[in-house]
């Protein structure tokens, strides 16, 4: 039981990793995103989540963005001159211990950081992936509707 999660979740890191083009020395945080992600998916046994069997609550997902979007940092004043940058640029590869936390990864920087004042470019990066993704939907108007919905929300 135990070897087949780990290799579903091996898997699914795979996947983050060759989707959102990062170095492989990136395996772990990748492993940890599917881990945080699969508590947050209902189970076919109980059709309840991780978390709700946990906390006794249904669990926030209004925080969960596509992993690997292209993420702005605020840069604090206190960390920067004048004419310096006020933002930096990285890549959303993870979740914080509260759901107003992201991890990012900096490749400038080699370096991964817990930060909270991001905002993230979801117009630019999700416009090829959708029209694609609507292409091969089935012909039927209410899935159609619904898969373009979720899409477009992800």
């Amino acid at each position: 039981m135990a070897e087949r999660a780990i290799r579903s979740f091996t898997e699914k890191a795979r996947s983050l990793l060759a989707d959102a083009n990062l170095p492989k020395f990136m395996w772990a945080e990748c492993v940890s995103t599917t881990c945080y992600l699969s508590n947050l998916v209902t189970t076919r046994d109980l059709k309840k989540t991780s978390y709700e069997l946990w906390y006794g609550k249904e669990p926030s997902i209004e925080h969960l963005r596509a992993f690997g979007y292209d993420a702005f940092v605020r840069i604090s004043k206190q960390k920067r001159n004048k004419f310096d940058k006020k933002v930096r640029k990285g890549q959303l590869i993870g979740y914080g211990p509260s759901t107003k936390l992201y991890r990012i990864y900096f490749q400038d920087l080699q370096d991964v950081r817990i930060v909270r004042d991001v905002k993230f470019n979801e117009e630019k990066q999700n416009s090829f992936y959708v029209e694609d993704e609507m292409k091969s939907l089935s012909t039927s108007d209410e899935t159609y509707e619904l898969k373009k919905m979720i899409l477009l929300k992800s």
